[in-house]
């Protein structure tokens, strides 16, 4: 019997987060007003870029710390940019995962961590709201170098 494809979701995300988590020391966690579905820690997740920038975090103290941050108008927007692995997720609680981990937004917030997170030549594509299935005719063949098995991979500690 042949195995089954791992799950594959689409996680869109505004600008200039999806950049931030792909600079090295950058943003190691996301935060969502709700868990990833147990079911899916573990799979591959397609990190896109929304087509809004949030003009807001441009001057986010976490942003404006990172070296070389684009202009507004050079950041990739609508499209595929990088991909990894949903690996962990928790409940904010008092002020865990700084700087990144934001107690200041929504409650519930929930941490998550992408590991393995890989940048790709950006496929233009149209994103959805939560995590979204990408349409059959999306060409996954980037995914051929295949992610490390949990066990094989041991996260960045800055990355918590």
């Amino acid at each position: 019997m042949p195995e089954l494809a791992p799950a594959v979701r689409g996680l869109t995300v505004k600008q200039p987060w999806p950049w931030a988590l792909l600079q090295p020391g950058g943003k190691n966690i996301e935060n969502r007003t709700w868990p990833i579905p147990p079911a899916l820690l573990g799979a591959t997740v397609l990190l896109h870029a929304g087509q809004k920038v949030d003009r807001d975090a441009l001057s986010d103290p976490r942003i404006t710390a990172l070296p070389d941050v684009p202009d507004l108008d050079d950041f990739v927007t609508g499209a595929i940019v990088a991909y990894g692995r949903l690996a962990e997720c928790h409940e904010e609680k008092g002020g865990c995962c700084a700087p990144w981990g934001d107690p200041t937004v929504l409650d519930p917030i929930f941490h998550w961590q992408i590991a393995d997170l890989r940048a790709i030549e950006p496929i233009p594509y149209t994103g959805s709201l939560s995590l979204w299935h990408p349409r059959p005719d999306l060409d996954l063949s980037f995914l051929s170098h295949t992610l490390p098995k949990e066990e094989d991979s041991r996260v960045d500690e800055h990355r918590h």
